[in-house]
């Protein structure tokens, strides 16, 4: 700070007002600008005083500041917006990504983001670079030091004003994968049938809509295929719903061992059964049907129920060149799948 040459001001005569009159003008000047400078020596000796007051105020505010930071149950830092380097963190994020202190500032956020993640910042940033927006969150992924994932949401906020250039972030970072989990969970359970462990109707349509889009960008084919469980109300009605529970738990099981593990397996409802074969581009329908028909045939051969077990089935391909949509899709499978049942019983008959 600047301080001005020190000036040995002595005691100022207060002059009659008749003497001062005496005084030629050039005194009069000269008393005047001595005032005036001891006055700003007043002046910058309380401003000097302050600013000390203000600076230690300042630095117990850091300390509390920088205490609470630490000790805070989320993870804290520093981003320089520019780079994306890490300019302070706190214990709390670092053990979040496995990672030192000294680890964590030597790179930036991008190098421990979820390499599918980094789109989720482009469009925010710019919009908080741009005073358009004051703040933001969002979810994304970290990658530990182990590489292991940890799911978090950060809420970022500039240490910059509006219309300064963009310097650093403060990010608070809140680890969420416990959440993420359990949701997972609920998702998996709401799309899953409880008897027999496959996916539902709701969770069949879901990635059957999905795996139609695929195959189009792709331009590879599907195979739907619909079962049903054959004379399910006599088994219940003859032998109970225990048991007629366990025929579609075997049939359950007969599918998963036919079609292969990338394959969506899942039970529509009561006794009917759906199958989309992701690439049906080596799929045979006879090879098909007759590994289906043999496993089935196995699982009676043990015989351990009171009655055969029996499926019908049919199938309908799907072909990106002439594509359907998967109502279309799944109607044209049912409708072969029941002329297989009206076979039999034509047959029976």
């Amino acid at each position: 700070m600047y301080y001005p040459p020190f000036f040995s001001v002595g005691t100022i005569c207060h002059y009659r007002e008749r003497q001062m009159k005496d005084l030629s003008r050039k005194n009069q000047e000269l008393i005047e600008k001595i005032s005036v400078l001891k006055q700003k020596i007043q002046e910058l000796e309380h401003s000097d005083s302050e600013r000390k007051r203000a600076e230690e105020e300042l630095r117990e505010s850091e300390g509390r500041f920088r205490a609470l930071v630490e000790q805070a149950a989320v993870g804290v830092a520093e981003i320089e917006m520019s780079t994306g380097r890490f300019f302070t963190v706190n214990r709390r994020l670092c053990e979040m990504v496995g990672r030192t202190e000294e680890e964590l500032l030597a790179t930036t956020f991008q190098a421990i983001t979820h390499p599918e993640d980094f789109h989720l910042h482009e469009e925010k940033t710019a919009l908080l670079a741009t005073g358009k927006i004051g703040n933001y969150s969002l979810e994304k992924r970290y990658l530990r030091k182990d590489g292991e994932i940890v799911w978090v949401n950060i809420e970022v906020s500039p240490l910059w004003k509006p219309g300064e250039k963009p310097g650093r972030n403060m990010i608070v970072v809140e680890d969420i994968t416990e959440r993420k989990r359990m949701e997972a969970e609920m998702r998996e359970m709401s799309l899953r049938d409880l008897l027999t462990d496959l996916y539902n109707r709701r969770g069949f349509i879901t990635l059957a809509e999905q795996q139609l889009k695929a195959a189009n960008r792709a331009q590879r084919p599907l195979q739907l295929t619909f079962i049903d469980c054959d004379g399910l109300k006599g088994i219940n009605d003859t032998f109970g719903h225990e048991e007629g529970d366990r025929a579609l738990i075997d049939t359950a099981n007969v599918l998963r061992q036919t079609f292969r593990e990338s394959d969506i397996i899942a039970r529509l409802g009561g006794d009917e059964f759906a199958v989309l074969s992701i690439d049906a581009a080596d799929m045979n329908p006879e090879d098909f049907s007759k590994r289906l028909q043999e496993n089935i045939d196995v699982g009676n051969a043990k015989g351990t129920r009171p009655y055969t077990l029996a499926m019908s089935w049919g199938t309908a391909v799907y072909d990106p060149g002439s594509p359907l949509s998967l109502d279309e899709l799944m109607f044209s499978a049912d409708k072969r799948m029941y002329a297989q049942k009206m076979g039999k019983s034509n047959r029976i008959n």
